[in-house]
């Protein structure tokens, strides 16, 4: 790299500078530092510890270097660093330092880490801490002790080297799911909202004792006293700070001595204790979800971490079957919010499962329900998984299982037959639940998904599942099939019960989407008619097997098709089956 000493001219003042010249400047661009910034520079927003000016993100930059080469970039460059550095000293991009906020935190010397697992919706309250760093305290009184002085000599050494890690939740036990262990002691955590704006801290000095007694000053003298009278030292403070722009900040602090005090009718942390500044990884639920959920107010300007809706939230899904298409819709539903499912399916994964399902060679043998419920449990936080290892048409028979108390059913068994049986059943007893099915065609020919509104059900409406079937005098048949009618596509490999449909992963994944989109229009309101959703394959492999399209695939133009169900009105299939 190569490097250059000179003085950039901001307004009437100049500013001694280095530039540093990578050789692979057409793709890094240049680096800038501000030279003697630890001594006395003013601190302004976009300018790292060691005085590198932020310039560009280059991740969100299209570098143009045969566009003026070295000599028209390095301009732009320049010409980036004046208004920096201009903005910055005259205050004029003090707003970014909100925005920002967290990341200059982290800079602070001797910072530590804070993993936290509050819902965002928890107000002020006393929660649970460990510090993964140190020792379990189990065992006898000498014991103990000694772990206790095991725990001080791991702290001290974490502090050095910038490794010290405090586990924040609403309650730490021995179920919790982040697998965290280790002596509890109570934390604060406080949710408030600043009146005017809060700027974060110098990191050139430690974080002072005033103004960590600052956030203090933003939560209620009441809320102050009422979490913190609870903890002893050390302990920990978690601010979730809401700004006057809507910005949200999220900021620790571990207090490993002294005590609160009051003073005029507020509280406060005495004078002589000792506060380290801990980062805040959040992983509660809602912050994780809040790269794959929508905006409330559909404004994305104003996205904050977590103001994003999750329509399956709390609302209990009842999958009935857990091969192909079941395995990867639990899994989708799982990671777009569903917290409560449960699992029907009979049976056993086995070899043959391996290449066209979610789950793999590690849970051959196991129950598909059981297995199934592991992986969503090791995967994805706050879930709750029932399992029942039993067909449908048995459970509800036997009484074992009350479909009025789930808010989504959906069928990824594939089998028509059962989805006419679950169909039947839900429209004579009136069970006004949104119901989904999905099912694959064979081969690459396509997949499909339907969505039936609780409202059909409840109200005995023509538009259902069984819509999408007629009669004649060859029997039953699907209105939507992609396959022309009297082929047989089941092949064998242990005789009687042990045919398939030849389909791959692809398909049941496809499908899986289908489903799911509809799940989550539905959820959220965005979809309130009945319908149907076709997708075609390119249909290569079923040609090359002899086997023929129907009027159905040929006259469909587009790769996807969408039709309501009450198009096809038939209730044959529920009359005569």
């Amino acid at each position: 790299m190569a490097l250059a000493r000179c003085r950039l001219a901001v307004g009437a003042e100049s500013h001694p500078i280095v530039i540093g010249i990578p050789e692979d400047w057409d793709t890094r661009l240049f680096d800038f530092y501000i030279q003697g910034y630890m001594d006395g520079f003013p601190f302004i927003p976009h300018v790292e510890e060691d005085g590198k000016l932020c310039l560009f993100d280059l991740d969100l930059v299209l570098i143009d270097s045969e566009s003026g080469g070295l000599q028209g970039l390095l301009a732009e460059c320049v010409k980036r660093a004046v208004k920096l550095i201009g903005d910055g000293l005259s205050r004029a991009n003090e707003h970014d330092f909100i925005e920002e906020f967290e990341a200059y935190w982290m800079r602070l010397p001797g910072k530590g880490l804070c993993v936290l697992d509050v819902p965002l919706s928890e107000g002020s309250r006393t929660i649970h801490t460990v510090t993964k760093n140190g020792q379990s305290s189990r065992g006898s009184r000498r014991g103990r002790r000694k772990n206790k002085r095991l725990d001080e000599a791991a702290n001290v050494q974490a502090l050095a080297d910038g490794s010290l890690t405090v586990e924040a939740a609403c309650s730490i036990d021995i179920d919790n799911e982040w697998g965290w262990g280790g002596t509890v002691r109570n934390g604060a955590y406080f949710s408030t909202r600043a009146e005017e704006p809060l700027y974060p801290p110098d990191f050139r000095e430690r974080l002072s004792l005033e103004y960590v007694n600052g956030l203090l000053s933003l939560v209620p003298a009441t809320d102050v006293h009422r979490i913190m009278k609870k903890c002893k030292v050390p302990f920990t403070a978690v601010f979730h700070i809401e700004e006057p722009d809507g910005t949200v900040v999220n900021i620790a602090v571990l207090v490993k001595a002294g005590g609160l005090m009051a003073n005029r009718g507020s509280l406060s942390i005495e004078h002589d204790a000792e506060v380290i500044p801990l980062s805040v990884k959040r992983v509660d639920k809602g912050t994780l979800m809040g790269r794959t959920a929508e905006p409330i107010s559909g404004d994305f300007s104003r996205i904050n971490v977590g103001m994003k809706a999750n329509s399956l939230e709390g609302k209990k899904v009842l999958l009935v079957g857990c091969g192909s298409i079941g395995g990867h819709v639990a899994v989708m539903l799982a990671k777009a919010g569903c917290d409560h499912i449960t699992l029907i399916d009979p049976d056993e994964f086995t070899e043959e499962n391996i290449f066209r399902h979610v789950l793999g060679k590690e849970s051959v043998g196991k129950s598909k329900v059981f297995a199934l419920k592991n992986r969503l449990a090791s995967t994805v936080p706050g879930m709750h998984v029932d399992v029942i290892r039993e067909r449908i048409e048995r459970t509800v028979r036997e009484g074992s299982i009350d479909l009025r108390r789930f808010d989504v059913i959906v069928s990824a068994t594939g089998n028509h037959s059962v989805n006419i049986a679950l169909d039947r059943l839900l429209l004579e007893e009136q069970i006004a639940v949104d119901t989904f099915y999905a099912w694959n065609e064979p081969l690459d020919i396509g997949c499909h998904a339907a969505f039936v509104p609780g409202r059909n059900y409840a109200t005995e409406d023509d538009a259902t599942f069984c819509s999408l079937f007629g009669r004649d005098e060859d029997g039953l048949y699907e209105l939507t099939s992609y396959c022309e009618r009297g082929q047989h596509f089941e092949r064998r490999t242990r005789g009687c019960g042990g045919s398939y449909v030849p389909y791959g992963n692809d398909v049941s994944v496809r499908s899986s989407l289908l489903v799911t989109s509809l799940i989550k229009n539905a959820s959220s309101g965005i979809l309130s008619e009945g319908v149907v959703v076709s997708e075609k394959g390119d249909g290569h492999w079923f040609s090359q097997a002899g086997f023929h399209t129907s009027a159905a695939y040929d006259e469909q133009a587009e790769l996807r098709a969408s039709r309501r169900i009450d198009c096809f009105s038939n209730r044959s299939c529920v009359e005569e089956i």
